[in-house]
């Protein structure tokens, strides 16, 4: 006869087997479902949102959209962040692109100083059929230089600015760090807009929280 730790041993291999069994067993009943309803959700402007088939996405590209504002996020920050730093970011990064796939007018969205792990890793997720704006240069590079875009016209977005963005406009340029620093680096874009000579604006958060709060 086995003994008792042997009984217990067993009984923690079935229990295991068992819990296999039923997470594989979910696992295909989430995909039947996924197969079968093969739907998504996007965002319209009013803030209603709808359910439409996943290949219509296809369809929102940035081309089509009445939505000309210019979103980048600027991703020189790679030396400045580790690897698990740099894989929540890309997280984030698709979380974004992925958001923005949802809006029925989509943003332009701009990636720039895209290269090393950042790349590496979003071409893992995917990165060649994205809908996206990506440059290996700089945001300066790529819309002073290159498009001729007046300095006055890119704004970078920091919440260390003391200039509180009213509204957006489309004839600008809104760049957004794309760092994962927990707090290491601070004021660092904002130290950056100033060197470089461009605006900076911080994003009125504040106003939205006392809203969300007060209903």
């Amino acid at each position: 006869p086995m003994s008792k730790n042997q009984q217990k041993k067993l009984r923690r291999l079935q229990y295991q087997i068992e819990r296999r069994v039923e997470k594989r067993k979910k696992e295909r009943e989430m995909r039947k479902l996924k197969h079968k309803n093969n739907k998504a959700v996007i965002e319209q402007p009013d803030g209603q949102k709808i359910e439409i088939k996943r290949k219509e996405l296809k369809k929102n590209l940035m081309s089509l959209s009445n939505n000309k504002l210019r979103l980048v996020v600027d991703c020189s920050f790679e030396s400045l962040m580790n690897h698990g730093d740099i894989r929540h970011l890309v997280k984030q990064l698709t979380y974004c692109y992925a958001a923005n796939r949802r809006i029925t007018n989509c943003l332009q969205f701009y990636l720039t100083s895209m290269s090393g792990q950042t790349r590496e890793l979003l071409e893992k997720s995917g990165l060649v059929n994205w809908d996206v704006h990506l440059h290996e240069k700089n945001y300066l590079d790529l819309f002073h230089t290159d498009m001729n875009i007046n300095k006055e016209n890119i704004c970078y977005l920091t919440s260390d600015s003391p200039n509180e963005l009213e509204s957006f406009d489309e004839n600008k340029v809104y760049i957004i760090g794309g760092l994962v620093d927990h707090n290491h680096h601070k004021s660092l874009c904002y130290n950056l807009a100033l060197e470089k000579g461009i605006m900076h604006y911080r994003l009125p958060i504040g106003l939205f929280n006392v809203f969300f709060k007060d209903n």
